[in-house]
């Protein structure tokens, strides 16, 4: 029986770069080119994306942080899915910042009648802001297994057999994963939609 954890490999890497070994720290920068990336993708789904200047600013953030908890990584993930959580955390307090900020810019910059009498348009996407903040809160609340996979499906698009790669699972395991988280993810979120319901 084999009870090392599923990404030893990795592991050993992250440990040899913190004993500052030869070779394993630009290895591992190496592998965190990844979080500018991750940061890029999820930036195109924000209703207000932050500029290239703002993005550079949140990936050395997302960097400090992980550097600075790499003793916690426990390999039950890929470095790559491990710093993802890092970067999910971080955008989403940026994406609140920026929201607040824009959202407020615009009130300022309206006329009060203008606010007051403007019909909705029909062509903005119906899903408010409050719902995909609490969506995003939803699926960083299920078991880290089925986060993952949705996060990974969701966030950067991948296919099954895709994730099944990245997370050295079969792919009818990610599906298994998927589907469990999807059923948690409504029965948690019902009662939320319901209530922004006009």
């Amino acid at each position: 029986m084999n009870d090392s954890p599923p990404h030893a490999q990795d592991i050993r890497l992250v440990e040899q770069a913190r004993r500052g070994e030869e070779g394993a720290v630009d290895r591992l920068i190496d592998r965190l080119h990844c979080i500018p990336a991750i940061l890029k993708r999820k930036n195109r789904r924000l209703p207000y994306p932050l500029d290239p200047h703002e993005l550079q600013d949140l990936a050395q953030e997302v960097f400090a942080k992980v550097w600075g908890k790499l003793d916690t990584f426990a390999g039950q993930g890929c470095i790559e899915a491990w710093v993802y959580r890092f970067c999910h955390h971080v955008m989403l307090n940026a994406q609140a910042r920026h929201t607040r900020r824009n959202a407020l810019e615009t009130v300022k910059a309206a006329p009060h009648d203008d606010l007051l009498e403007e019909e909705p348009d029909p062509s903005h996407e119906r899903v408010s802001l409050g719902e995909r903040i609490a969506l995003l809160e939803a699926v960083d609340a299920l078991d880290r297994p089925e986060a993952e996979v949705i996060e990974l499906k969701h966030f950067e698009g991948l296919s099954f057999t895709e994730i099944a790669e990245r997370l050295s699972i079969s792919s009818n395991s990610a599906k298994t994963r998927y589907y469990r988280g999807l059923r948690r993810l409504e029965q948690r979120l019902s009662p939320i939609f319901r209530e922004e319901a006009p």
